[in-house]
């Protein structure tokens, strides 16, 4: 007999039932490993009247019992027996005066008989036969389910086709038996995993309806029946039943309600097994059992959710029912919990990967203007923006299996659910493109059959997540079965872009923006063309110094971060002389005034800070708005370069810092990319080449000259 208790980590059941060791004396004849007879042995002695008689029971009947036999004993001898009283359709025969035998009762049927003994004295004082009664019956509970999981969760089936299947060892070894998500989400409460006590689960989808049904059976006289051990809930209320008694003649349906537990395994296979026992029984003490074979299956995806900077590792295996990275990293139905968790706000933060760190003259994350799919589109770059890591929880499903979760149409589904950026992710083992994650309901799913997924049945996967722009994604991951959701998992990103606001309107969706466009000193596109801004004047023989006032734009952190400020910084700047082929100005000139780029439009400032509270004036300063904050920034010379970081800071502690260099210079040779290609375009007209590389930025050094002879002679 199973442990009651076995399977407490895996399931809270409402009303449930503890076993008591039964004292029955139960003899089995096996043939070919399977049970198809079941005996009895009775002492009759104490059954001295109809309404007191002795009364054994059956408990589980299996699918292969033919037979159940009865067999009557007494320190008297007895003579003979016949049949009270028994219910119909139990088909009851004697077989000797101390063998009753009854056949063809199925597992869901209703039997029991009374049977009277007539007993010789044996020399014993008194007169006449001495006269027995004894009983036997069902003792039946009966634990429905939607065993068959063929289909998306629907009430319990009380067929006995299903009934039959719900026993371990019969026909189990065919089906799943009840597919139970893991219970590890809120859906019922902000502040704790649904799969926790105490058990409040009314309004929760991922709570599976039940039916427990308790018919106790003993001829003659009914025994009340306590109830206790697991939690239970009936349907539709949150009240714990325990120590229940039932009535004399009293029959019990409860409508009950199950979960796993938040912390069980995916892949946990168990039986789940249901008890009561009569309460001071006149005879023998018997249990009543009901079991059905479940698997527990959930699917999980974890990235750093809080953004761990003390090198223990990136992904904490923290997982409790009410903290924790796991319990935190998508709480977006309750933002308030983030007030005593600020670190999770964001979830993990990702750069955006727009630039060239691999100076093939392509964005790293593949945009050509319209979509990812240029030259990078299918591939991960190896550089300062990495993708940042993430795993996918296997199922941890067994051989045999996963050949029956085959059958039912499996899908693991990664899809966008809401959030204004957009992502792309890798498998980290070969660094193979998975999918992009754009609008939201945008997603991919694989499975059955297909290879590079197979050891998700099993094993963990390992991923990559790639920023393309800037903004909240919420990441789901999800298990489809037979075509209904049985479990999900969310993680939330915010992707992070610092870049450079060229025309000073505070954000980054002009073309002229960005550092990969920008050339210093000027505004505009190859295309249409760069007008200079440091300066006035119709050429660079008369200029007149006026400086480029442009916003520095760190886009995806804001008001609503829980940032407390971001400090800008200029790391290095060059300091080149004048501003305009060495033409000076006095506005740019001598000490405090050297520096190519500054906060300030006249004087050198290398740092400055901005919080909610901060009000920016049209030259100077910055604003922290709901999702993005932004700096003035001024260029002062045609030929400079500089490098910038935005460290976001909580409580005075540094959370992540971003880097930018201006201009772009992927082949670092002090040369802006975006004048090198046109030089190159330029380069190939002059000379007439057919077959010349415009996006080979390595071409053109400062230490190199490979001008070639003038085409014109």
């Amino acid at each position: 007999m199973l442990n009651p208790l076995s399977a407490r980590k895996e399931l809270h059941f409402g009303h449930s039932v503890c076993c008591v060791v039964a004292v029955l004396v139960l003899c089995s004849a096996v043939t070919n490993a399977q049970v198809d007879v079941k005996s009895i042995t009775v002492n009759v002695d104490p059954g001295t009247s109809l309404e007191n008689n002795v009364g054994a029971g059956f408990s589980l009947l299996e699918k292969e019992v033919t037979q159940l036999n009865v067999h009557l004993t007494s320190s008297k001898t007895i003579k003979s027996s016949s049949l009270v009283a028994s219910a119909p359709g139990a088909n009851w025969t004697k077989v000797t005066e101390t063998h009753w035998r009854a056949a063809g009762i199925g597992t869901n049927d209703e039997f029991w008989c009374i049977i009277l003994c007539i007993m010789d004295n044996n020399g014993g004082g008194g007169s006449g036969p001495i006269l027995r009664w004894m009983s036997v019956s069902h003792v039946d509970m009966d634990a429905d389910t939607d065993n068959d999981s063929q289909n998306a969760h629907r009430p319990p089936s009380r067929s006995e086709a299903e009934d039959e299947i719900e026993y371990p060892g019969v026909v189990a070894s065919d089906v799943l038996g009840l597919l139970i998500p893991v219970n590890d989400n809120i859906d019922v409460s902000s502040t704790v995993r649904d799969g926790s006590e105490p058990m409040s689960r009314s309004q929760d989808p991922d709570v599976i309806d039940h039916v427990l049904e308790v018919r106790p059976r003993k001829a003659g006289e009914w025994y009340a029946v306590f109830l206790h051990g697991y939690q239970y809930v009936e349907d539709g209320t949150d009240v714990l039943l325990t120590d229940t008694d039932l009535g004399i003649n009293e029959d019990i349906t409860l409508n009950l309600r199950l979960e796993s537990s938040w912390n069980t395994a995916s892949g946990t296979t168990n039986t789940a097994s249901a008890y009561y026992f009569p309460n001071t029984p006149r005879a023998q003490t018997y249990t009543a059992t009901d079991m059905f074979e479940y698997i527990v299956l959930g699917c999980d995806i974890d990235v750093d959710s809080n953004n761990a900077t003390d090198g223990s590792g990136r992904i904490a295996e923290s997982n409790e029912y009410d903290e924790g990275e796991d319990f935190l990293e998508a709480h977006d139905h309750d933002d308030s919990i983030y007030n005593a968790y600020p670190e999770y706000r964001l979830g993990m933060l990702v750069p955006v990967n727009d630039d060239d760190d691999d100076a093939d003259g392509e964005p790293d994350n593949g945009w050509n203007g319209e979509n990812w799919s240029g030259p990078n589109g299918q591939t991960v770059e190896t550089d300062d923006d990495d993708p940042q890591p993430g795993i996918l929880m296997g199922l941890g499903v067994s051989s045999p299996d996963k050949v029956l979760l085959d059958a039912l149409d499996p899908k693991l589904v990664i899809k966008k659910v809401s959030g204004d950026g957009a992502v792309r992710l890798f498998r980290a083992s070969d660094d193979a493109l998975m999918g992009i994650l754009n609008n939201d309901e945008d997603g991919f799913h694989e499975f059955g059959g297909q290879t590079n997924w197979l050891q998700l049945y099993n094993d963990d996967m390992a991923i990559r997540v790639e920023g393309l722009r800037a903004g909240e994604v919420i990441i789901g991951y999800q298990l489809w079965v037979s075509g209904a959701i049985l479990h999900h998992d969310e993680v939330r990103v915010t992707n992070v872009q610092l870049d450079l606001d060229v025309n000073n309107d505070t954000d980054l969706s002009d073309d002229v923006d960005g550092v990969i466009n920008y050339l210093p000193g000027c505004e505009g596109t190859v295309a249409d063309g760069y007008t200079p801004k440091v300066s006035t004047g119709t050429t660079f023989s008369n200029p007149t110094y006026a400086g480029q006032c442009m916003t520095l734009v760190l886009q995806g952190i804001g008001k609503n971060s829980k940032i407390d400020e971001v400090v800008f910084e200029i790391t290095s700047t060059s300091s080149v002389s004048g501003f305009c082929v060495n033409a000076t100005d006095a506005k740019v000139t001598g000490t405090g005034k050297e520096k190519d780029y500054s906060f300030k439009e006249l004087q050198d400032d290398d740092t400055i800070t901005i919080t909610s509270s901060s009000t920016p004036t049209v030259s100077y300063g910055g604003k922290m708005e709901d999702d993005r904050t932004w700096v003035r920034f001024w260029c002062k010379d045609y030929g400079g370069k500089c490098k910038i970081t935005a460290t976001l800071k909580r409580d005075g502690d540094s959370v992540a810092t971003y880097t930018l260099v201006v201009p772009l210079d992927s082949d670092t040779d002090d040369l802006a990319d975006i004048y090198e290609k046109m030089q190159l375009e330029e380069w190939k007209t002059q000379y007439n080449l057919t077959t010349f590389d415009t996006d080979d930025l390595t071409f053109f050094a400062k230490n190199s000259d490979k001008e070639l002879k003038d085409p014109d002679g």
